[in-house]
């Protein structure tokens, strides 16, 4: 009997964890802002897949153009993110690091941008789920 309580109790823990991460899934639309102060169109859209798995693109316009990525890495824990995509840029390849937390409707955080393995820029990000 004891154990049958700590059995359901674990599913359902397991069950709230699960739709709270259920809560990022969409598409997020707004921009970044780079510490220069230069800003530009931000996408982000999370999916979720098989076994806690998640997948992500982004669409950063960079100069004027949208750049598509898909994401190398997404981290999914509870209503925060973790995750890296690679880019290139007037034929330069870099990568790019971002955090983020959502409260409500809206996504935010942080990013910074490699070049050769090196930080070269840093920033802010802010999007809302689109509609």
């Amino acid at each position: 009997r004891r154990n049958l309580v700590i059995a359901l109790s674990a599913l359902i823990l397991m069950s709230v964890a699960a739709l709270a991460e259920g809560d990022i899934a969409g598409t997020y639309v707004g921009e970044y802002v780079n510490k220069a102060g230069k800003s530009g169109g931000y996408q982000l859209t999370f999916t979720p897949g098989p076994r806690g798995n998640w997948t992500g693109e982004v669409i950063a316009v960079l100069d004027g153009r949208p750049t598509k990525s898909s994401m190398t890495s997404l981290v999914v824990k509870g209503d925060s993110i973790e995750a890296a995509y690679d880019f290139e840029v007037k034929g330069n390849k870099a990568s790019s690091r971002i955090t983020g937390t959502k409260t409500g409707q809206t996504f935010s955080g942080r990013f910074e941008t490699l070049y050769k393995g090196k930080v070269v820029d840093t920033g802010t990000w802010k999007t809302s789920l689109k509609k």
